[in-house]
């Protein structure tokens, strides 16, 4: 969409604060199409994949943006399936790219250790997405990031 979509392209060359939660859905995807004993090679296809089109949003937004002065913040992911370790591993792999993934007026709200051992008390009944108390965790962990270059 950030690359063929004008009304996308021109509301992020409009906006002063970008927020990006990706990445999730595909190893979830892949989690689930693995009945839950994810392959590991698949896995790295995936991670890899998901890793390239971060990278390439993060491009469209710094073309888009220029000059202009803006942030983006990242959400790092949450274990959804906390019974399974290979999630966990493959769930901080990916949050470990998050963190990097971009500099100056870039960061990444880590929530992994905030969700983890709280899984029932944060999650709705899919136990996939966030209730409203996993939201607002969420939404403090990004609070936390700050607020540069505007701060």
């Amino acid at each position: 969409m950030i690359s063929s979509h004008p009304r996308v392209r021109q509301s992020l060359r409009e906006a002063d604060i970008i927020t990006i939660s990706i990445g999730g859905n595909d190893l979830i995807r892949t989690f689930k199409a693995s009945n839950g004993i994810p392959n590991a090679s698949k896995m790295t296809q995936v991670l890899g994949e998901t890793r390239s089109n971060v990278s390439q949003i993060m491009r469209h937004i710094r073309q888009l943006k220029r000059n202009n002065e803006y942030m983006v913040r990242s959400i790092g992911l949450y274990n959804p399936y906390p019974q399974a370790t290979e999630a966990a591993y493959w769930v901080r792999q990916y949050n470990s790219f998050l963190n990097g993934a971009g500099s100056g007026n870039y960061a990444c709200a880590q929530v992994y250790d905030r969700f983890e051992g709280r899984e029932r008390e944060l999650l709705f009944w899919d136990r996939v997405h966030p209730n409203a108390r996993g939201y607002r965790v969420i939404a403090e962990q990004l609070n936390r990031t700050g607020y540069y270059p505007f701060s």
